[in-house]
């Protein structure tokens, strides 16, 4: 069984080793029948500061997060912006923020 409080606090490393923060959120498409992953959340000093599409990460085990060599990682302020469905923003792209929408509803 997937315990979600287990795969997010993990370090992000990129291809030449380089920490760049933890795993703060992980984003999934809920449309998708699977609510595939597709974006993880980087996190330094309790803030997310950066993004980066799952296609981008190479491996994702507890011990750590390793992103593909040029992978992306976007700042903040280009966030996706998708929330739960009763979002009083009106976004409907479907993105459902993990650790805010459903750890921090609990």
């Amino acid at each position: 069984m997937l315990v979600l409080t287990e795969e997010i606090g993990q370090p992000v490393v990129d291809a030449d080793g380089r920490t760049l923060g933890r795993v703060g959120e992980l984003v999934v498409d809920a449309r998708d029948e699977d609510a595939t992953v597709v974006r993880v959340g980087i996190r330094r000093r309790r803030r997310i500061t950066g993004w980066v599409d799952w296609a981008n990460v190479v491996a994702y085990e507890r011990s750590g997060v390793l992103l593909a060599p040029g992978a992306t990682v976007r700042a903040e302020r280009e966030a996706p912006t998708g929330g739960s469905s009763d979002d009083s923003s009106g976004d409907s792209s479907g993105d459902l923020w993990l650790c805010r929408d459903v750890l921090d509803a609990q």
